[in-house]
């Protein structure tokens, strides 16, 4: 559920943003202001990242409350921030290309929306990956949201529960390669269509 908290900030909230400071004007203030594109970029992911980090540790504390026990060591625990990481890169380049094509403020929540619940169902993020059918078992383990998902499963809680390990080498080489290409994407992306002159 932590990375799901991650998928909304990224998915839901930051094309959201994007799109409502379209439409109230701010980008073109901004673009007439001053204001590199790097501060803006900067100023929308770092939001994103403390709205993102609120609601992992609010998941934590129910979960903890509730009796969720994890198991990990001292590397485990570095291992799992940086698939935290890679969720973050992955879930912010998707909203960051929701938001900049899809100009409606509710359209790009909605369609937010749509995007994190039918990928979380069809990647295995509301289940266990032995549940999943071999086409999106070969989903989940691509998609870099499922893959830093079942990569922190089998972290704090073992192998059995994640299904597979997400830990092999070229695995882990396509979770940071496509979490690095979505966010690469979604930054271009903003950055020419959001960002051109009028």
């Amino acid at each position: 559920m932590m990375v799901y908290a991650i998928m909304i900030a990224g998915i839901v909230d930051l094309p959201g943003n994007i799109a409502a400071d379209r439409n109230s004007g701010m980008l073109s203030k901004l673009k007439s202001m001053p204001v590199s594109q790097f501060k803006d970029f900067f100023g929308r992911i770092l939001a994103f990242l403390v709205f993102s980090l609120i609601a992992m540790i609010a998941v934590l504390l129910v979960g903890v409350l509730f009796g969720a026990r994890f198991s990990a060591t001292g590397i485990g625990l570095l291992q799992s921030i940086g698939y935290f990481f890679l969720a973050i890169l992955a879930s912010s380049g998707i909203g960051l290309i929701l938001g900049t094509l899809i100009k409606s403020e509710q359209g790009a929540v909605y369609t937010g929306i749509g995007v994190a619940l039918i990928t979380g169902f069809m990647s295995g993020i509301f289940t266990l990956y032995s549940q999943l059918i071999p086409v999106l078992q070969f989903f989940s383990r691509i998609y870099p949201m499922s893959s830093s998902n079942s990569s922190l499963i089998y972290i704090l809680v073992g192998e059995k529960m994640a299904g597979y390990n997400p830990l092999e080498l070229s695995h882990l080489a396509l979770t940071v390669s496509l979490s690095m290409i979505l966010f690469a994407l979604g930054l271009a992306i903003y950055a020419r269509y959001c960002w051109r002159k009028d």
